[in-house]
């Protein structure tokens, strides 16, 4: 067996090993969508070297067809792949038209049929790479691991063009891209598997971390995000502020409009409090009808005026179908200077005792607390 058929023989092994392997690609990350094309793109980088094992030894016309065929749908399949990957939009009719020109030019020049091939893989896996690298929401290890592997190819395939041999004579092009092709699709599918585990990673800490229905992040976040609040403020010596609210009349909401009205409701209450508020600030769902809004560096009457803020903005709040109704919450107030060495735990006390003597008040306002002063706060104005 010489090199060329060891090679092919090789990849064609390892490729139906990858495609076995790439079934394990399941989950809730990393883009579904993309999937079959990368497991079809393995399965036929198994076929096209099982069949250039059989052109080595018998060359034909029909076998030339077939095999430049099976070419331009595996490399249409892997970038069809990473542009879903990727979420970045770039037509796909390009993507046919490319495959065809490359058919096109190479039945019309047989004689350049391995050089424009190689070229052909070189652009096709350029261009993934270029998506890889600016995939939508960032490139994570495995997507940086696979665009490194595609410009390599890329590299080696533009060497093996203008680096070796004659037109006429493409055996050392052949026998370099084949050896080199084996740790690529290894290298490739390594760095797909890593991506799609670093993605399902980043999920599942996301589902830990947010609320299923109104999406904001939730208690347990709250808590964790807070002690990198208190550790900066106590080395700054700065302010922090805590809103608590609750959405009033809740019960009455799912009772007589329906419980989807009311998850429509909290959804449209989370949208409110994240658009008013800064990247710093933590906003999240406690439980129930219950935020709470974390703000570090900010004073008392800096954190009333945004209580306001949202008060108004969960008012101005119509759902529809429901637009007649009129949505409103309850809010406590509580601020923490260094001086007085606050926790979350404490500051939540003292903003729930708050909230509920606005609710007492007539709901719809807003109460202010002090940390370490039992009913000292000051009943903002009823609304």
């Amino acid at each position: 067996m010489d090199t060329q058929t060891a090679a092919a023989v090789s990849g064609a092994l390892l490729g139906l090993v990858l495609t076995a392997a790439s079934m394990q690609l399941k989950g809730f990350g990393g883009q579904t969508a993309a999937r079959p094309m990368f497991r079809a793109f393995f399965l036929l980088v198994s076929l096209y070297l099982l069949l250039l094992t059989v052109a080595i030894r018998r060359d034909g016309p029909a076998l030339a067809l077939l095999l430049d065929l099976v070419f331009a749908t595996c490399h249409s399949l892997f970038i069809l792949g990473v542009i879903r990957r990727s979420e970045r939009p770039f037509p796909r009719g390009v993507i046919v038209l490319w495959g065809a020109l490359y058919l096109a030019v190479s039945a019309t020049a047989a004689s350049y049929r391995v050089q424009v091939g190689l070229l052909y893989s070189a652009s096709v896996f350029l261009l993934g790479a270029t998506l890889l690298l600016y995939r939508r929401g960032g490139a994570n290890l495995g997507d940086r691991g696979m665009a490194i592997t595609a410009i390599a190819w890329s590299a080696s395939c533009l060497f093996s063009i203008f680096g070796l041999g004659k037109p006429d004579d493409a055996s050392p092009q052949l026998t370099l891209s084949l050896i080199f092709a084996l740790p690529v699709v290894t290298a490739l599918a390594v760095c797909l598997f890593l991506s799609y585990v670093l993605d399902d990673r980043e999920d599942l800490r996301n589902q830990a971390a947010r609320d299923a229905l109104t999406e904001i992040h939730n208690r347990r976040y709250l808590f964790e995000r807070a002690a990198d609040i208190f550790s900066l403020m106590r080395r700054q010596h700065t302010p922090v502020s805590l809103i608590m609210l609750d959405v009033d009349h809740f019960k009455w909401i799912n009772d007589r409009l329906g419980h989807a009205t009311g998850d429509q409701a909290l959804r449209a209450i989370a949208r409110s409090l994240t658009q008013d508020s800064r990247l710093e600030d933590v906003v999240a769902r406690m439980g129930g009808e219950e935020f709470a809004v974390l703000m570090p560096n900010t004073t008392l009457p800096e954190a009333m005026a945004k209580a306001e803020r949202l008060r108004r903005g969960i008012e101005a709040i119509r759902i529809p179908g429901a637009e007649s109704e009129h949505i409103s919450a309850s809010f406590g107030v509580v601020n923490g200077e260094p001086a007085d060495r606050p926790n979350l735990e404490t500051m939540l006390q003292r903003a729930d005792e708050a909230m509920y003597r606005a609710k007492a008040a007539g709901r719809n306002t807003i109460a202010q607390a002090e940390l370490g002063k039992a009913d000292s706060g000051t009943l903002g104005q009823r609304h």
